[in-house]
């Protein structure tokens, strides 16, 4: 049986350019937790990307860490 987790990501940024964030929340079976991260100039679509870029590098070869 295959494990899935499922991964929600958001980015924006206010100003474009302008400070911006990204975050990415986890779930797999009852677990839940979250990455975050900040930048003081880019874009919103620079931050969309930035969240699933981080939020894929953050799984280590088919397991899971946080």
């Amino acid at each position: 049986m295959m494990r899935q987790i499922q991964i929600v990501t958001d980015g924006s940024a206010i100003g474009n350019p302008g400070p911006g964030g990204w975050a990415a929340v986890f779930a797999y079976e009852k677990h839940r937790w979250a990455i975050f991260g900040a930048v003081s100039i880019t874009t919103a679509p620079e931050m969309e990307l930035s969240a699933a870029i981080q939020a894929l590098r953050s799984l280590d070869g088919g397991t899971i860490s946080n």
